[in-house]
């Protein structure tokens, strides 16, 4: 039986970006953030195409409260999250509308083994945080091992 792990660790983060006095910027799309080039438009002029730098935090070796005491040690004062909250119909489709067109059999199949994951319905799936410090974004995700079993059966 899978077990929603990260609703818990969630509050923690909440916590503990409280007590480390961060701001916490809920953000639906935090990929969005450092993931485009820049439009003419934008509100930040200041950062031409090309400038950001993505730093990936290794989630084994210190943890979210690690990256959140890093963050403040370095003097951020903002720290984005994102909650992917999994929704098995809406994503199961979604990874269709991205992949491969299957035929019948085959995506008969590939639900019959999703369905499982059924019971994992509004569980969080994983833990995005990211900070900016001198145009480099700061990016820790912890992911919930059941969504990596899941990813696996329909990126398969």
């Amino acid at each position: 039986m899978r077990t929603d792990t990260l609703t818990d660790v969630a509050r923690e983060i909440e916590t503990g970006l409280a007590e480390l006095d961060l701001v916490n910027y809920p953000c639906g799309n935090l990929e969005m953030l450092w993931g485009r080039e820049p439009q003419e438009d934008d509100l930040l002029p200041d950062e031409p195409a090309g400038s950001c730098a993505v730093l990936e935090w290794d989630s084994a070796q210190e943890g979210w409260k690690g990256f959140l005491k890093t963050a403040k040690s370095l003097k951020a004062t903002v720290v984005y999250t994102k909650l992917k909250k999994f929704s098995w119909r809406q994503d199961f489709y979604e990874y269709l509308d991205e992949g491969d067109e299957l035929s019948a059999d085959e995506l008969a199949s590939l639900q019959v083994k999703a369905r499982p994951f059924q019971s994992c319905d509004g569980f969080v799936a994983y833990i995005l945080l990211a900070f900016k410090l001198n145009d480099v974004w700061h990016v820790y995700q912890e992911t919930a091992g059941w969504y990596k079993e899941y990813l696996d059966l329909v990126d398969g």
